[in-house]
C-alpha cells in the first residue's frame, strides 16, 4: 500500500513517512482504513452531536467516505488524511466554543491543533486564519483570547525548533523551510 511522498516534506510527515514506509503494506492498508473509518464515524457524531442537521443521520458518514474514496489521488496514507481528522477535532471544539461563555482552554487546544496541522501538511496553513475568522465571529474580542490563541500556534513551532536546535539543525531547517 502506497505512501504520499512529497517533494518538499513537513517535519512531521518525514516522521510519519519514514514510519509508514517501514510497516508491511498490509498494515498500512489497515491504519488508512481505520484513519478512514474514524473520521467518518466522527464526522457523523459531530454532525449528530452539535445538531446540525435537523435529525440524526447515518447520511453524513457515508457521503464522507463517498468523497474520501472518489480521489484515487488520496488512495495512499496521505497526511491530508491526518490534516483532516486534527480538522474534525478543531472543529467539534468550535462547535462546543459557541456554546459555552469560558473557552480560554479550547481556544487553546484549537490554535495549537492548527498549528500541528500546519506542521504536518504546509497547504494547511489556511486552518490558522480559518480560526482567527472564526474566533472574531463567535466571540466578542477579548485580547485575552487571542493572545491564548496566538501561544497556541506558537508552541508547536517553539517545540519544533527546539528539536532542531538539539540535533544542531536549526538553522539549516529554518533556511530550506524559507526557500
Amino acid at each position: 500500500f502506497p505512501v504520499h511522498v512529497d517533494s518538499y516534506p513537513m517535519p512531521l510527515w518525514s516522521l510519519l513517512e519514514m514510519i509508514f514506509r517501514n510497516l508491511p503494506s498490509w498494515l498500512n492498508f489497515l491504519i488508512f482504513c481505520g484513519i478512514i473509518s474514524w473520521q467518518a464515524i466522527y464526522f457523523n457524531l459531530l454532525i449528530n452531536r452539535h445538531d446540525v442537521l435537523y435529525k440524526n443521520s447515518y447520511l453524513p458518514a457515508v457521503v464522507f467516505v463517498l468523497f474520501v474514496s472518489s480521489a484515487p489521488a488520496f488512495l495512499v496514507i496521505h497526511p491530508l488524511h491526518f490534516v483532516n481528522l486534527i480538522l474534525l477535532r478543531i472543529f467539534d471544539k468550535l462547535f462546543s466554543l459557541y456554546k459555552h461563555d469560558k473557552g480560554i482552554v479550547t481556544i487553546f487546544d484549537c490554535g495549537f491543533l492548527a498549528a500541528l496541522a500546519a506542521l504536518l501538511y504546509l497547504p494547511a496553513l489556511p486552518i490558522l486564519f480559518l480560526l482567527m475568522i472564526a474566533l472574531s465571529i463567535m466571540r466578542p474580542f477579548n485580547i485575552r483570547e487571542w493572545l491564548v490563541l496566538l501561544i497556541g500556534y506558537v508552541i508547536p513551532v517553539m517545540f519544533l525548533s527546539v528539536y532542531k536546535f538539539w540535533n544542531h539543525e536549526l538553522l539549516a531547517f529554518w533556511e530550506s523551510f524559507f526557500k
